[in-house]
């Protein structure tokens, strides 16, 4: 599962960043090679040739069974086309694919967060981002990914139910299953002192525009309504009968929605 935040830790877009180098050191790029050393998260290493010169460098001991390739990871308010624009206004171009993950056409706006693969181009002669991959997410200080503009409202709504007063829920993305009620949808999992309370499953497609709320416990569907207005319209949620802090958690999603 993805967290989505720790209750009484702020957020901001240098800690998710750090955490996303952290995760770095533990991977590799090539055999004996750490991601680490050639992963990036500032467009500045692109403009400066920075990381290219450190490519250039690593390439001198690269494994003979792959190509010398780098990594930058780059928060994007806007992607227009194959070019990624930064917070600084400036644009990278990808020379190859740049694909976006959305649940349909046209439903997503950023921000993005970015993954761009960069090496060496033989039209070139040089290094130059050779392809990427766009990923929607809720915030510039939250890197959740999120699949629409309605499951990024969705989860905002969320975050302001469970996390203004310091209480110790969490709420993650299980990114590993698929909902039940159908393809179209993402499972989000409300947790308290790590033990699951809810399953919250939200539709993202123009036809499957809904949040469903589920009994974390036994997995039985306890509520289904449709939320096609999100701001306008009111869930009638029931709570669970003899369980309190289900109760409580029902009835917080109610006030937000």
């Amino acid at each position: 599962m993805l967290d989505l935040g720790d209750t009484g830790k702020r957020r901001d877009i240098k800690s998710e960043f750090a955490a996303l180098q952290r995760v770095a050191g533990h991977m590799r790029i090539a055999k004996g090679i750490s991601l680490e050393r050639l992963f990036f998260t500032h467009p500045a290493a692109y403009h400066s040739h920075r990381a290219f010169a450190i490519l250039r460098r690593a390439a001198a001991t690269w494994p003979a069974d792959s190509e010398p390739q780098g990594v930058l990871c780059l928060f994007a308010p806007n992607i227009e086309g194959n070019r990624i624009f930064g917070a600084d206004g400036n644009a990278i171009e990808v020379l190859g694919s740049l694909t976006r993950t959305t649940a349909g056409r046209g439903l997503t706006s950023g921000p993005w967060l970015c993954l761009v693969l960069y090496g060496n181009l033989p039209e070139i002669k040089g290094y130059a981002p050779l392809r990427a991959h766009a990923e929607p997410i809720k915030t510039g200080s939250c890197f959740l990914p999120v699949r629409s503009d309605f499951e990024r409202d969705v989860l905002r709504r969320l975050e302001g139910a469970f996390y203004p007063d310091g209480t110790a829920f969490q709420l993650a993305v299980d990114l590993a299953n698929t909902p039940s009620v159908g393809s179209g949808f993402r499972r989000y999992v409300l947790l308290h002192e790590g033990n699951p309370i809810l399953h919250i499953d939200i539709g993202a497609t123009p036809s499957d525009k809904k949040l469903i709320l589920s009994n974390a416990g036994d997995g039985v569907l306890t509520t289904l309504d449709a939320l096609s207005e999100p701001s306008v319209q009111s869930a009638s949620l029931c709570p669970l009968i003899g369980n309190e802090m289900h109760t409580n958690a029902w009835l917080r999603c109610e006030s937000y929605f």
